[in-house]
């Protein structure tokens, strides 16, 4: 059985305006709030304020809820794991879950890894489709040809 979440973290995918949401990011922030439910002691962490604020509407109580990054600023997963790492002090220092559509679990997980965060990913088996205004969301072998650049462009960067 693993340890009880002390901080919990909701990554979005895929936005092409940052406070915008998508169908894949609502499920992602459903599953947390699910899961802090589960476990309400643990802190929620997510990136944007809509995903905040759509926590808060599936229940999850306003004071614990963080927002790590309030505006866009690119390579926003690297980012959050930098945030974490830097804020560490105002959590608890107990096991991180990081939850994300399935096939970006395995690279946020390693990102948090390498900014010294030990993480369990929690993966989102969200459906792509067609209609999603961002390409890579649009169907899996897209997102699966993203990811790969995106894993290699990371791997370069030294963030994996």
């Amino acid at each position: 059985m693993p340890e009880p979440p002390a901080v919990i973290v909701a990554l979005l995918i895929g936005e092409l305006h940052y406070q915008a949401m998508n169908a894949i990011t609502r499920q992602i922030v459903e599953q947390a709030a699910t899961l802090w439910k589960q476990h309400p002691t643990a802190m929620l962490v997510c990136e944007t304020e809509r995903m905040r604020a759509l926590a808060q509407q599936f229940g999850v109580a306003s004071d614990r809820l963080v927002t790590a990054l309030p505006q866009d600023s690119g390579q926003t997963t690297r980012k959050l794991a930098s945030w974490l790492a830097a804020h560490r002090s105002r959590f608890s220092l107990g096991s991180i879950w990081i939850v994300t559509h399935r096939f970006h679990a395995t690279r946020a997980a390693r990102m948090f890894r390498a900014c010294g965060l030990d993480v369990r990913a929690i993966d989102v088996a969200a459906p792509f489709h067609i209609s999603d205004p961002d390409w890579k969301l649009q169907s899996e072998w897209r997102f699966r040809l993203y990811n790969t650049g995106a894993a290699a462009y990371c791997w370069l960067r030294g963030w994996l």
